[in-house]
């Protein structure tokens, strides 16, 4: 991904729902902020980041859209939104034009994450064209995250270089479980292989296997283990667990939220894509997940 991201000034990185897109480019965006710069393999880079999460971006054009003062963009696919989105931070005391000449700086990095979660298809379309429109007035280097296909046909991001996450293969569920492991175990490798060689005899069992492919489920399948001792062998115990702690996380994040009015939303919410009248409506979980 860093050989990617050094060979493309404008790069489109997608992947499945938790594969780690938002990850890579949080990443990216703190390894730029560090004190004392980035570390020696990233100094190519080394610049001024800016990350943007589009649902926001898109929330911020269409209310503002709706109640418009002279001076704000008159359409929706015009690339001052940016700055303009980032200027309506309370606290920041930046400014639309400090904004807009950073994204004329070559060492700036913007990183667009998440094109899928635009409002509404539309919305993705007009999206697309502002990044489109972004690409051409802009000097610095441009980063979008999305899911497959987003950016494709009617919203297509010409000129852009593409990067694809694939699922986790057994040598990097093996990595990732022993870094997991040794981490829990810091200071006794000893005590981490032990750990390592159970945790991952438990996610080999068939039926739980494919999930570890996906790194948030393998995440989850990690945590669960530690708490527990072990993984359900029925796989509707074993969602039911990962659903409950992913609530618990959004509750310790979202003090406003309630565990159990999210585990029933939850419920309303795949019930509703069981009996979508169009049929069995699966995709669209890739767009209304929460955000962990």
């Amino acid at each position: 991904m860093e050989e990617t991201l050094r060979i493309h000034r404008r790069l489109v990185i997608e992947g499945k729902p938790g594969c780690g897109k938002t990850t890579f480019v949080r990443w990216i965006a703190w390894m730029l902020c560090r004190p004392g710069g980035p570390p020696a393999n990233l100094l190519w880079l080394a610049g001024f980041p800016v990350w943007v999460r589009i649902s926001e971006l898109d929330q911020h054009i269409a209310n503002t859209l709706e109640r418009s003062v002279p001076g704000d963009p008159a359409t929706a696919e015009d690339p001052r939104w940016i700055a303009h989105f980032l200027a309506s931070h309370r606290g920041w005391d930046l400014d639309e034009a400090f904004f807009a000449d950073q994204f004329r700086a070559a060492d700036t990095v913007l990183l667009l994450d998440g094109l899928d979660e635009a409002g509404n298809q539309q919305r993705r379309v007009d999206m697309v064209k502002l990044i489109r429109e972004a690409a051409g007035q802009f000097t610095c280097r441009i980063v979008v995250t999305t899911r497959p296909g987003v950016h494709e046909g009617r919203a297509t991001l010409e000129g852009f270089g593409l990067a694809s996450i694939d699922d986790l293969d057994d040598p990097g569920i093996d990595g990732f479980l022993l870094q997991w492991c040794r981490w829990l175990k810091r200071g006794d490798e000893t005590a981490a292989q032990t750990y390592f060689a159970e945790v991952r005899k438990a996610v080999a069992a068939p039926g739980i296997r494919h999930l570890a492919r996906n790194p948030l489920m393998l995440t989850s399948l990690a945590v669960l283990h530690f708490r527990r001792n072990r993984l359900p062998e029925q796989r509707v115990k074993l969602y039911a667990q990962i659903l409950d702690w992913l609530a618990e996380q959004t509750v310790d994040k979202h003090r406003e939220h309630n565990k159990d009015a999210l585990l029933e939303r939850f419920g309303l919410l795949a019930l509703g894509m069981q009996e979508w009248k169009g049929g069995r409506n699966c995709r669209s979980a890739s767009t209304t997940r929460p955000r962990f």
